[in-house]
């Protein structure tokens, strides 16, 4: 089985932030082939659709819009996915090197300082479909799945080949409008380990 990767809100509110420096208008994928489509990823997937970023304008320094508390392991500020030095080792152990991990520092209201996070932008992309498993059908490995509708096709089919995804454990898929997945060995450290602000919200089937 694989997880569909997701961040959730820890507690009763969520956690926003300001950006203190950097610009977002200008963090773009170096890479501007094209995976589906005509067109390489909009300038918005820039941290999800798997492909490495150019740094140079990414944020540093984010306030966020709490008093001091401890941040879960996994934060989203709207653009792009925080983690905790706990889900970077774990990342890490199964797949060293391949993910880029960019620190951040919060200026919070008290004052003290706090580097305990890093934006985490996935490096690697895999079309997983399985194109003789799925419901609606496949479309060709060029265009996007209208199964990724799910309130269009609530009885939709959902299966990942094992052949497709290999030894990964987690990427971003094109043709699901570049959503992250994860391998079931990758989402059981991170359960184990109780990582906050992980929640996958479903599985898929893989054959």
């Amino acid at each position: 089985m694989a997880y569909r990767f997701n961040v959730a809100p820890v507690g009763k509110y969520m956690t926003s932030f300001k950006r203190l420096d950097g610009d977002w208008d200008q963090v773009v994928n170096p890479d501007q082939r094209v995976d589906v489509g005509i067109n390489p990823p909009m300038r918005t997937f820039a941290t999800t659709c798997g492909r490495a970023i150019d740094p140079t304008h990414l944020p540093t320094m984010l306030r966020p819009n709490l008093r001091r508390r401890k941040l879960p392991d996994l934060v989203s500020d709207g653009m792009a996915t925080l983690c905790s030095d706990k889900i970077r080792d774990i990342v890490e152990s199964f797949e060293p090197g391949v993910h880029a991990f960019y620190p951040v520092a919060f200026a919070w209201k008290t004052g003290e300082p706090d580097e305990s996070h890093f934006y985490w932008i996935v490096q690697n992309t895999i079309k997983a479909l399985h194109p003789d498993h799925i419901d609606p059908p496949y479309p060709g490995p060029d265009a996007y799945w209208e199964g990724h509708a799910a309130y269009k096709y609530p009885d939709r089919r959902v299966v990942f080949s094992k052949s497709a995804i290999g030894n990964a454990h987690i990427w971003a898929d094109p043709q699901l409008r570049y959503d992250r997945f994860m391998s079931n060995t990758l989402a059981a450290a991170f359960m184990n380990a109780e990582a906050t602000g992980f929640s996958p919200p479903y599985q898929v089937e893989v054959i």
